[in-house]
């Protein structure tokens, strides 16, 4: 389940330095390893930067708009058939106004349902409070079954959604804004879920 995932680095110049970028990027990896994979949207087709998987999978693909109960309820139904959908949605509205249908559609009945949760923190800062997302951790921590990702950057992100084609059970993956987030780490780095990655050697003090 957790095998390190280590990618070519041709898809880094379409991610702006933008996880949110990077997680779409993926999504066409998935696309093409991965017949069952479906991704469905809740009007975040630019956010997510899935126009060019939606060009290659158009039968693979589902819009259902700024209705974010609808897009989960529809991808836990679609998990059921042995699909394997990904939901590409905000994360403040993602996390808290459909709330009831991850934890009983997706989390306590354990369906393979992937969310990319874009806009993550205070990421979306200039549309104001209402496009924050603060409590989205606590509250998908809190869920059974649900893994919790959260990138450190592009390529972690981008390493990060591949490795959920190893996940059987409902992932939880936040993600930035339209913000440039600089890489942190080494780039050719594999990923390991759970694991912790040493970013600078020392002796004086432990940072985690």
């Amino acid at each position: 389940m957790n095998a390190p995932v280590s990618v070519p680095t041709e898809w880094r110049s379409k991610s702006a330095n933008q996880t949110r970028l990077a997680f779409g990027q993926a999504l066409l990896e998935i696309g093409a390893r991965e017949p069952r994979a479906v991704v469905v949207s809740a009007d975040t087709q630019d956010l997510l930067g899935i126009r060019s998987y939606i060009e290659r999978f158009r039968d693979r693909f589902i819009e259902l708009g700024i209705a974010e109960q609808n897009v989960i309820g529809a991808a836990a139904g679609l998990a059921t058939t042995g699909l394997h959908p990904y939901v590409c949605a905000y994360a403040p509205f993602i996390s808290a106004r459909s709330m009831e249908q991850v934890r009983n559609d997706v989390a306590y009945a354990n369906q393979r349902v992937v969310i990319g949760a874009a806009a993550s923190g205070i990421s979306l800062g200039v549309a104001g409070g209402t496009h924050h997302s603060l409590e989205d951790l606590a509250l998908m921590r809190s869920l059974p079954n649900m893994t919790v990702i959260v990138p450190a950057d592009v390529n972690e992100a981008y390493k990060a959604t591949l490795a959920t084609l190893d996940i059987d059970g409902p992932v939880y993956l936040r993600l930035g804004g339209r913000a440039e987030e600089p890489p942190v780490g080494d780039p050719e780095a594999a990923f390991r879920l759970g694991k912790a990655v040493q970013l600078r050697p020392g002796m004086d003090v432990a940072v985690i």
